[in-house]
Parts: C-alpha cells; structure tokens; sequence
C-alpha cells in the first residue's frame, strides 16, 4: 500500500467532487474511517466475499479492500455516472482482478443465485436507513457471514430494536473509532424468506423496522 496509489485515487475522485458524487471529505479521513468497519477483533477468513451496498465511487469498500489485500469485492450501486467513477478508481490502484463494480440494484441481486447467501462480510455506509440495510444486505448473508454498518446515534438505536429473527440474524458487536461508530450484524440462521428483500415501493410503504 503506498502513497501514490491514494494520490491516483485522490485524482479519480476529483471529478466526483465536482459534480457532487462525493463530499469534501479528505482522502486520509476516508481511509480512516473505512478502516473501522474491519476491526483488528473480526476475522476475514482469505479469499472472503465481501460486497459494498451502495459504493458510490467506491467508498468504503475500495479502501477496506487495500487494507485486507486476501478479500474479494463486487461494488455494487444503481447510479451509472458512479459506478464509472469507481471503476476508474478500481483501475488506478490495479485491483480488477479482485474488484467488480457492478451497476445495479441491491434488491434485485439480492434475489440472484449467484449472490443471494453467498457473502462472508457486508457493509454500507450511505445506502439507506437501518431497515432498509438489513432487508437488502442481510439476505446476501451466507450463514456467519457478517453486516458491517457505520451509526450515528439515532441509527445505532434502531438497529438495537430491531427484530431481526426474521432475517435470520442478530446483533453481535458495537464499537467506535476516531472516526466513527460502527456495529456488526450477523447472519445465524439458513433461511430468509424467499419473498424478502421486497420491492422499494413495499418498503418505503412499510418499512422493516
């Protein structure tokens, strides 16, 4: 991991500034923080399957993805312009080999084959409220496999009371960094029920929790 590669990412991400694709944030504050959804006390085993909800430009999980270099990464996010972004940035720091940016919706790849229980890790930091994070990660979930979610307060609290036996998970792990809060989902169970994630309009009319 050297520095030139964060400097290339900082040049990818210029223009996502500009059109707004992408916050003020500096780059070493989004390292930082990226770096907290994969604690030194949670084990990725080698070659895990890790997807990242709602990536944007790549954010967090192109970064997590330099730091645990043995990890492979689908980016998934239903925004054209960004998706193109993030796989210039992918390019830039040589990772295609084990980065797929793939344009799309979580709720649809959800009911996919080829995705639906098959991750070890899950994270998002900017896809959606609590339930909607869990009815759309959760079911990509193989059994201890694990959602990683940064919180704010009112966040952290609803995802502690939540019921979350019907997505065959529970609530394993708080923790805080420097640069932000954080907690940890697990899947516990086999089986989801085929009909969830719903569609967004079935959400947004009753949303999970």
């Amino acid at each position: 991991m050297t520095d030139s590669r964060y400097q290339a990412l900082e040049a990818v991400w210029t223009s996502a500034r500009e059109d707004g694709s992408l916050g003020s944030v500096a780059i070493n504050d989004l390292r930082e923080h990226s770096a907290g959804y994969v604690p030194s006390t949670m084990h990725l085993q080698q070659g895990a399957r890790c997807v990242d909800l709602g990536t944007g430009v790549g954010i967090p999980g192109l970064l997590i993805a330099m730091l645990h270099p043995d990890t492979t990464w689908r980016l998934l996010d239903a925004n054209v312009r960004r998706c193109e972004i993030a796989r210039r940035a992918v390019r830039v720091v040589g990772l295609a080999d084990r980065i797929e940016v793939v344009h799309g919706r979580a709720d649809e790849y959800a009911h996919d084959a080829c995705w639906r229980a098959t991750c070890d890790l899950v994270v998002a930091r900017l896809f959606g409220p609590p339930g909607e994070v869990a009815e759309c990660g959760l079911p990509l979930l193989a059994q201890g496999g694990s959602l990683v979610v940064s919180v704010s307060p009112k966040t952290a609290n609803a995802w502690r009371s939540a019921d979350l036996s019907r997505l065959a998970a529970s609530l394993v792990d708080e923790w805080k960094t420097s640069s932000g809060s954080y907690l940890r989902v697990q899947r516990t169970g086999t089986t989801i029920a085929n009909r969830l994630p719903r569609r967004e309009a079935a959400r947004r009319r009753v949303p999970l929790f």
